[in-house]
């Protein structure tokens, strides 16, 4: 028997993936170290970047706000993450200890490396653009 480390994500904090094994690096047993990769298949983003197209197409104060975007579709469609996890917002591990009795976490550090398009606009307030560089992924479900 084996410690385990699962992954999942969500987008909206409320909605998430099922929980996907991470793998133990052997050369790193001892220290407890485990990679994988959490990755969503292009179709599960078809939906969503259709409606981020049509987002784009609206007079509002920036077409590449992703959070403004995510709100517009869920008045639209309250349900769209019931069926959809399109991006991944959040990130929850789950360690598995063999022995419960015998772990104690130490310390957690995860890596995390993403991709992401380079094609944006600019907002008409360029202060906007400012802020967003610096503000986290923030949208929660109500």
């Amino acid at each position: 028997m084996s410690d385990d480390l699962y992954a999942r994500y969500s987008p909206d904090f409320k909605h998430w993936s099922s929980w996907q094994a991470l793998h133990r690096d052997e050369k790193n047993a001892k220290v407890g170290v485990f990679t994988g990769e959490l990755a969503i298949p292009e179709r599960e983003r078809q939906k969503y970047w259709g409606y981020i197209e049509q987002y784009q197409k609206l007079d509002v104060p920036w077409t590449a706000d992703e959070e403004a975007a995510v709100g517009w579709i869920l008045k639209k469609e309250p349900d769209f993450f019931d069926h959809s996890l399109p991006f991944m917002g959040y990130l929850q591990f789950l360690f598995e200890p063999s022995n419960h009795e015998s772990w104690r976490i130490e310390s957690f550090e995860a890596t995390i490396s993403y991709g992401m398009s380079g094609l944006s606009s600019e907002p008409k307030d360029k202060n906007i653009w400012r802020m967003r560089d610096q503000i986290p992924w923030r949208f929660k479900a109500p």
